[in-house]
């Protein structure tokens, strides 16, 4: 009965041994002790191959090349001459201010037509009310927005605010 002991302890370590666990025995082999060894052994996880998804490949739109525009030269370009013409000549002197750039907001603002209206603004310079009244109140003048209509009246009020440092007020026709 000891032989076959041995025997199969014998056996036991050979295989426990190739299998990669380390026996430890005790005097008399009374017992066998296997611990098993903390030495991984690898083993191969497989991989997912990536199958790639087709997309659109967009075609490049080649931009267009700007092309230089020349800026134009600012000229001074009189104004055509009107039936209000004394009036454009005595408030410009009067009030010291070009007379070519009053007829130029004149004809932007209107086409040069005293009776032009668009919502609020009126006249030729298309007042709006409050800012006639203003205007009209600095000058110790009538205050009456309907005055806006009125040529004379209309230019007289653009030629003051104009000589005063009001030109932003037509900043889009300059």
């Amino acid at each position: 009965m000891v032989h076959l002991k041995l025997i199969i302890s014998a056996i036991l370590i050979v295989l426990f041994s190739l299998s990669g666990y380390q026996i430890k025995s005790k005097g008399e082999v009374l017992g066998v002790v296997v611990i098993p060894s903390l030495t991984p052994t690898p083993t191969s996880t497989p991989t997912p191959t990536l199958t790639p998804t087709p997309t659109n490949t967009p075609t490049p739109t080649i931009p267009p090349t700007p092309t230089f525009t020349p800026m134009p030269t600012h000229t001074s370009t009189p104004m055509p001459a009107t039936d209000f013409e004394g009036y454009f000549d005595q408030y410009s002197t009067q009030y010291g201010v070009d007379k070519d750039q009053l007829k130029k907001i004149a004809y932007c603002e209107s086409g040069g037509g005293a009776g032009a209206r668009n919502g609020d603004n009126g006249g030729m310079f298309q007042f709006a009310t409050e800012t006639w009244k203003g205007t009209r109140s600095q000058m110790g003048a009538d205050t009456n927005p309907d005055l806006r209509f009125s040529a004379k009246e209309s230019i007289e009020t653009a030629a003051f605010k104009i000589s005063r440092g009001g030109i932003n007020a037509w900043r889009n026709c300059m």
